[in-house]
């Protein structure tokens, strides 16, 4: 019984090491759209404080609109790839888990000799 808890254990911290990476790499990836919107956030400011005609700031707006659309699509898609795989994982991990324990547990059948192994009533809802 000993042996089926280390291993117990040692699969759930292998789940939680694997867990932090993923977060890991989705927090790093959604850093990196940040830090290119800031970036594309400053040049677009710096582009239309230069611009005299209406539609040169549109054009240079609707540009950046359109990046900053484009990355929070990205954020999405990139959320959504990274809990399909963690949900995967642990399905994938959950499946390796014995359904039953293979030894009864000590005692148990004393127990159930000492409480009569009374059949249990039927229970009513109300």
């Amino acid at each position: 019984m000993r042996g089926g808890f280390a291993e117990s254990i040692d699969r759930w911290l292998t789940a939680q090491a694997e867990w932090l990476a993923d977060i890991d790499e989705l927090t790093r990836a959604w850093v990196h759209r940040r830090q290119g919107g800031i970036d594309a956030a400053r040049q677009a400011v710096q582009q239309i404080s230069r611009c005299d005609d209406p539609v040169e700031m549109l054009r240079v707006h609707h540009e950046w609109f359109c990046g900053a659309r484009e990355r929070t699509m990205e954020d999405i898609l990139g959320l959504s790839a990274s809990i399909t795989a963690m949900t995967r994982r642990l399905a994938g991990g959950l499946e390796a888990v014995p359904p039953t324990v293979s030894e009864p547990l000590p005692g148990r059948a004393e127990m159930l000799k000492a409480a009569g192994d009374k059949p249990k009533a039927a229970r009513t809802v109300t």
